[in-house]
């Protein structure tokens, strides 16, 4: 099991098995943890632009509604 960081925050965890003993050796182990990392910092910014998103769809709306004030 590979916890999926940012920073301090975990997020996730990526859990291998294989039915073949001693499968993951140090190299593969060394390699996966890598992919997760990558993996943890693609979720956090798919996370981030979702939130962008809706502080957009926030902002249009005070500004329609700013317009229809006036």
């Amino acid at each position: 099991m590979i916890p999926l960081t940012v920073g301090e925050e975990i997020i996730g965890i990526w859990e291998l098995k294989s039915k073949q003993r001693d499968f993951f050796n140090k190299n593969k182990v060394h390699h996966m943890e890598n992919f997760v990392q990558i993996l943890a910092i693609s979720i956090i910014n798919q996370r981030a632009q979702a939130e962008l998103r809706e502080r957009v769809k926030e902002l249009s709306c005070l500004y329609n509604i700013a317009q229809i004030a006036e």
